[in-house]
């Protein structure tokens, strides 16, 4: 192969793997997408002295 190819190809290679590396970058940097559901509302606790709380709290923790 000619030289002058040969440092046009390696050349254009870097670039894309340049280009590529930017991307990855900005998709590791970006900030988590925001998760929203309509319609649905939040426990609420609405037992008495002998219920137990930790079960409320663990299906909170499950479902939301």
């Amino acid at each position: 192969m000619d030289p002058d190819m040969n440092a046009r190809l390696l050349a254009e290679v870097t670039t894309l793997l340049r280009q590529q590396q930017e991307l990855m970058t900005k998709l590791v940097n970006r900030p988590p997408a925001e998760k929203r559901v309509e319609g649905i509302s939040m426990l609420k606790y609405s037992g008495s002295l002998g219920e137990s709380l930790e079960l409320f709290l663990d299906q909170s923790r499950l479902f939301f």
